[in-house]
């Protein structure tokens, strides 16, 4: 569960959501398979604002011990409320890293 809470002398934001997360060791603990997931509404002077769907899946790769290589792709949709002032909307994001490090 995640659950972060901020307050100012006249705001209120709440954010709050279930989180799912699994990972597998394969090949000796050479690679490593990562798989999560999360849902979270935030909510602003207790009036939903926004609801967040999170998924990432990441693989890491460790060769001889030095080398790690490692892959995150994440997706992530954002829906917006509509209010007095503006509309709601959705978006969607796609992010993919890959990195390489050395350990000396």
């Amino acid at each position: 569960m995640n659950v972060c809470l901020q307050e100012s002398t006249s705001i209120q934001n709440l954010t709050v959501g279930p989180v799912l997360s699994a990972s597998k060791s394969l090949f000796e603990k050479q690679l490593r398979l990562s798989l999560s997931s999360a849902v979270n509404n935030s909510y602003g002077n207790r009036q939903l604002q926004n609801t967040i769907t999170n998924c990432r899946l990441s693989a890491t790769y460790s060769l001889k011990e030095k080398h790690n290589f490692s892959f995150t792709n994440a997706f992530i949709n954002r829906k917006t409320r509509g209010n007095e002032q503006s509309e709601g909307g959705i978006s969607s994001e796609y992010n993919g890293t890959l990195t390489y490090s050395y350990q000396l």
